[in-house]
């Protein structure tokens, strides 16, 4: 006898990092409740909303029919997010927010309710990458701290979170851990700040709004749904003042 079907589970959470991969061209396709369900973008990706939340219920190990039954069931939704990760796991993501474009992730597909195309504004396209003059004037540069007061007691200082934000970029590698959905890039910098070891983060803003802690940014990309910061140079570890001599 074959083993039953896992029943849709909601609420679950991937880890995983996302995947890119080159993108490809997609056609209307014919999904439960008939045609009609076409990309934002006409790219195969997740579902990717300027400005939006990225998504309002999620449900897993729905086949791709069942999900566009899930949507077609609520009057909110106008897109599903599918995604079949590793291990045969199937996710579901239903999206309230018309999405405007898609982003290049493996094994993700984003398809448009019938009829909320129309409501939908002009999709948005890849960008080139930039170069680096360019890249290194979206870079906005953070004066440190001013220094304590003089004759206060001794304080350890914590390292700073980063010396150098950028917006649309990606710190690629040296991860040390996926910190979990952060609210905001300054919670994810602060994250890092109070992580030993932690000189980079990046901050997926609008894909999953998960905070990815480095120990370095040496490698970056140009991502349009990032933020990262960084530390230009490591701070030096400060040693503790000696004990005063016993008289």
């Amino acid at each position: 006898k074959s083993p039953s079907p896992p029943l849709p589970v909601r609420g679950a959470w991937s880890r995983d990092e996302p995947c890119f991969v080159e993108p490809r061209r997609t056609k209307r396709m014919s999904l439960y409740g008939g045609s009609g369900w076409v990309s934002p973008d006409g790219r195969i990706g997740a579902c990717m909303i300027r400005g939006g939340s990225p998504h309002f219920d999620e449900v897993w190990g729905l086949s791709r029919s069942g999900c566009a039954a899930e949507c077609l069931a609520s009057t909110h939704c106008t897109a599903i997010d599918y995604a079949q990760l590793p291990s045969h796991f199937r996710r579901c993501r239903l999206h309230k927010d018309v999405p405007t474009h898609t982003l290049r992730v493996d094994n993700s597909e984003c398809y448009l309710k019938p009829g909320a195309a129309a409501t939908q504004p002009h999709p948005h396209s890849f960008a080139p990458p930039p170069s680096p003059a360019v890249l290194q004037s979206w870079a906005r540069l953070h004066a440190p701290p001013p220094p304590l007061p003089s004759g206060g007691p001794h304080v350890d200082p914590v390292h700073q979170c980063a010396t150098t934000w950028a917006a649309n970029l990606q710190c690629q590698g040296n991860d040390i851990r996926d910190a979990g959905v952060a609210l905001s890039a300054d919670s994810c910098c602060h994250m890092c700040g109070v992580t030993a070891g932690c000189f980079a983060w990046t901050w997926n803003r609008e894909y999953d709004q998960h905070c990815w802690l480095k120990r370095s940014c040496a490698a970056k990309r140009f991502d349009l749904n990032t933020e990262s910061g960084f530390m230009e140079t490591p701070p030096k570890a400060v040693e503790s003042p000696s004990p005063l001599a016993s008289d």
